[in-house]
């Protein structure tokens, strides 16, 4: 599903195995809330956001996705994710890249294929505090 404009809440819906990823926010006007949605077995990633102010991801399951759990990419993008739940995906549970920031609070994420969660050296993520990650195959945190 994706949002392209404006600050919609988006809550309690399951996005299973889409052609493209589960919610992505690909717009600079767009900031969603996205709450208590479930985003599994995707062609791409369960959450994305890009090239927008961000939104706010929060209690959101991310599972079994072919990319990231939840990715945020490119300077100027900074979503806040909290106490969301991201396992078993192809890639990183949470990923923060290209520059992108934002706050990442309270989220679990475990048994990815590579890190739990995954700052790249670009991105500058605020608040960090209270994740948790394990048993995800390349390392737990990395922070660039």
């Amino acid at each position: 599903m994706r949002i392209r404009r404006g600050a919609g809440v988006l809550a309690s819906k399951e996005m299973r195995m889409g052609g493209g990823g589960g919610a992505y926010s690909p717009s600079r006007s767009a900031a969603p809330t996205l709450k208590n949605n479930k985003c599994s077995k995707n062609e791409v990633g369960g959450i994305g956001f890009d090239t927008g102010p961000g939104g706010v991801a929060e209690g959101n399951t991310c599972t079994e996705n072919k990319s990231s759990g939840i990715a945020a990419f490119f300077k100027g993008t900074a979503p806040t994710l909290k106490n969301n739940k991201c396992s078993k995906n192809e890639q990183d549970g949470i990923y923060l890249g290209e520059g992108a920031g934002g706050v990442a609070e309270g989220n679990k994420c475990n048994d990815n294929k590579w890190w739990g969660i995954r700052y790249d050296d670009a991105s500058k993520p605020g608040i960090r505090r209270d994740n948790s990650a394990s048993g995800n195959k390349q390392g737990q945190i990395l922070r660039g």
